[in-house]
């Protein structure tokens, strides 16, 4: 097995595009449930938003860097 220094470039720019697809997507929904929060006054929504915020900026940046954690830790993924 190869061992795999920090941030090594793991997956193709087809898995890029598709994590920042994703990415997009998951900040778009944010602003959404952000919206949604304010205006129907569920506390709860905003817990989701951050989660989206997170998880989309986090896609973004695996994305950037053509680095995939999943695949760092050693699961196979498709791209």
């Amino acid at each position: 097995m190869k061992a795999v220094t920090c941030m090594e470039c793991n997956i193709n720019e087809q898995g890029a595009k598709i994590r920042r697809r994703m990415g997009i997507v998951l900040l778009l929904l944010a602003l959404a449930a952000g919206v949604a929060a304010w205006a129907l006054s569920f506390w709860w929504f905003w817990v989701v938003a951050a989660l989206m915020v997170g998880g989309g900026s986090f896609a973004l940046f695996e994305s950037r860097n053509k680095w995939c954690a999943l695949r760092a830790m050693g699961v196979k993924t498709k791209f």
